[in-house]
């Protein structure tokens, strides 16, 4: 299949087009490579935690997010191009929240060391809890993200630490 990816040189899309390639499609890629979610900055915030400097976290931990595994959204974008017709707005994330705090708490465990926290004020605009509404995903194409976030955090530390 030909595929016009854009975005490609982003994080979701550099893995998407792993996987295309993989399957024998025919892709180009288009990306004009803003930097509105900088992967630097995730980066930094892991390699301080190995070295045992201090992260920043805005808030009081609390703040809620469905954080999910690239694996999991490439699955599901994979199955919107083999079965969707035409035009759709589609969700695609875990919908299952964890807070913030709970997510520095698995990354301490999977590096096995305890972070250092510079705690800051929320971000102006920032929301306490943010999901995606799957439903849609899941009855279209047949959505289903299955990385539990502590195997996903685990998955990434090996990654990372390889890198």
């Amino acid at each position: 299949m030909k595929i016009l990816l854009t975005g490609g040189a982003g994080f979701i899309g550099s893995n998407l087009l792993d996987r295309l390639i993989l399957l024998n499609h025919d892709v180009v890629v288009i990306d004009n490579f803003d930097d509105f979610y900088d992967r630097n900055i995730k980066e930094r915030n892991i390699n301080e935690a190995l070295k045992s400097n201090a992260i920043t976290v805005f808030g009081d931990g609390e703040s809620q997010r469905d954080y999910t595994f690239i694996d999991d959204i490439i699955q599901g974008i994979e199955k919107s191009i083999t079965n969707l017709k035409g035009f759709n707005i589609l969700n695609l994330g875990e919908s299952q929240t964890i807070s913030l705090a709970q997510l520095i708490k698995l990354i301490e465990n999977a590096l096995n060391k305890k972070a250092i926290i510079d705690r800051r004020p929320m971000q102006p605009g920032d929301v306490n809890k943010t999901y995606a509404n799957i439903d849609k995903a899941i009855s279209t194409i047949g959505y289903n993200p299955t990385t539990p976030i502590s195997e996903g955090i685990n998955k990434f530390v090996e990654w990372y630490k390889k890198q």
